[in-house]
């Protein structure tokens, strides 16, 4: 059966109604003049270690919002906007929120995030030096979005009776591996449409080769026909990982592939010290220190009940959802994201996970990344054509007026189902920037920075999305949550501190794959 009979024949029950989405999002936080912040983490947002909302990622400075799940996306960005006024509220004085992708001003000593003496705080902290010593502090600054989505129950069931399957883990398990092949083979299309980081301050510019840079500005670079850095090469990727070719053929390929990755001792990564004057300075010499080291664009995520380390909850539990990875934060909106977005990924991921896919092969992998590559480097490029796996070419923008006529065909089924235009509305508007290639961000970018630097821009960008903060109609309710979360999160840090495993205990069990 087609992906649009598979749909339409969903929607003639509950399969469609509902869905779950969530987001996360990074942000740097700055001082004026564009430099990094080199304060603690406030501690009016509890601990970075128990948070469920508001943790930090690699640096101390760079802060991670979390949403939970939600069905609407307006919803969505309800809770995401209170979270966001309530960041800024707290925020030391003379700070703000970096809306960039690609980071401020950076000092040479990036401070990494700390998380306490716990076995479990000092396990992340490690994490994090294992990751400066074998890839540099600055890549570990750059910011993203990563958008969690997974179909309601009613989907599965609906889809296990069309396709006369079980509706077990495994074949929940096959769909969103199918799902994984399509994004892969796809993923130059998001990131054309998104990409929103052609440009950086000359702090970064080393991790940059010279022969793709260029200065447009004070202290500000670019990569002249890019639309992403952040996805490039010299972004929040390593070359390093180009050849690990870890399968999305099946689940037990994934994980045999990522097992691999995890349990074998790597020839340059056991050359580093095994400590320093601080400690500890990675979990292990492995290829990877553990499962979340892979630089993926997406992921198959286990249930985050499952207290075990994520590979062994997928091999135990399957897949719950996935998360995509490869969005840029928008520099033009408050959040980093709006609702048009949101309800594009959610059509165009209901797209792929209903759509069949191949079996992905050494060739086509290769394939994918050369055109996720191209489109980051070059998408802005007149004429850009990209490659098929039969080693044809294509053209750019007429492959993508051909996904987004099936697009515009998902979001009509699920605007029918639940009773809206929200769908339709969003791929519409989304589309106007094959016709008005003014209106990508990454084009957007470029042409703000015809009179101003870098950091200008980003600056005067955080300081009207700041501003607009001000006079947010904040909910009281949420406000309350979040406070009171924060004080239960400095709580359970104290007594992980006192209850839990030291480094080494924590380090073992986590380590067993039993």
């Amino acid at each position: 059966m087609d992906w649009l009979k598979l749909l339409n024949k969903l929607s003639e029950s509950a399969a469609l109604d509902s869905s779950n989405k969530g987001l996360e999002r990074e942000a740097l936080r700055f001082v004026k003049g564009g430099r990094m912040a080199l304060g603690s983490h406030p501690e009016a947002y509890g601990s970075a270690l128990c948070h469920s909302s508001i943790t930090t990622d690699f640096s101390e400075a760079l802060l991670e919002l979390v949403t939970p799940i939600f069905d609407k996306s307006d919803d969505l960005i309800h809770f995401l906007s209170n979270l966001h006024y309530f960041i800024h509220k707290n925020l030391p004085e003379g700070e703000n929120l970096w809306s960039s992708s690609m980071p401020c001003d950076l000092v040479d000593d990036i401070p990494i995030a700390e998380y306490g003496p716990s076995g479990a705080g000092e396990f992340r902290k490690v994490y994090r030096r294992g990751l400066s010593y074998r890839y540099g502090k600055k890549m570990q600054t750059i910011a993203g979005l990563h958008f969690n989505f997974s179909p309601s129950e009613d989907f599965w069931t609906n889809l296990a009776k069309i396709k006369e399957s079980e509706n077990d883990q495994d074949f929940r398990s096959q769909h969103y591996f199918s799902l994984l092949r399509n994004f892969r083979s796809y993923n130059w299309f998001v990131n054309y449409l998104f990409g929103a980081s052609p440009a950086f301050h000359e702090s970064f510019s080393e991790l940059v080769d010279s022969e793709l840079k260029e200065k447009i500005g004070p202290e500000t670079y670019c990569m002249p026909e890019a639309v992403s850095v952040r996805m490039s090469d010299a972004g929040y990727t390593t070359s390093r990982q180009g050849n690990l070719n870890i399968s999305v053929n099946t689940l037990d390929e994934y994980t045999e592939g990522l097992q691999k990755a995890v349990t074998e001792t790597d020839e340059q990564w056991a050359k580093l010290p095994k400590v320093d004057d601080e400690g500890p300075t990675q979990l292990t010499d492995n290829f990877l220190q553990a499962e979340f080291e892979y630089y993926s664009t997406i992921r198959p995520k286990p249930n985050p009940k499952n207290p075990r380390r994520p590979l062994v909850a997928l091999k135990q539990d399957g897949v719950e959802y996935i998360e995509v990875r490869t969005l840029d934060i928008n520099p033009f909106e408050p959040l980093g994201i709006c609702k048009a977005q949101i309800d594009f990924m959610e059509v165009f991921l209901y797209y792929l996970i209903c759509k069949e896919s191949s079996p992905e092969t050494d060739k086509s992998r290769e394939c994918s990344r050369d055109n996720l590559m191209r489109v980051t480097v070059q998408g802005r490029k007149k004429d850009l054509r990209l490659r098929c796996p039969q080693n044809d070419e294509f053209d750019l923008h007429k492959a993508c007026t051909r996904i987004f006529y099936d697009l515009k065909k998902v979001a009509d089924i699920l605007d029918k189902s639940r009773k809206t235009k929200d769908f339709s509305q969003a791929i519409a508007e989304i589309e106007k920037r094959l016709t008005k290639p003014e209106l990508l961000p990454s084009n957007r970018v470029i042409q703000a920075l015809e009179n101003e630097s870098f950091l200008g821009l980003t600056e005067a960008l955080s300081e009207q999305h700041q501003q607009s903060f001000k006079n947010f109609d904040a909910d009281a309710n949420l406000q309350a949550a979040f406070q009171e979360a924060s004080t239960l999160s400095l709580e359970k840090q104290k007594e992980i501190e006192r209850e839990g495993p030291d480094y080494p205990t924590y380090l073992k069990q986590f380590l067993n794959m039993d």
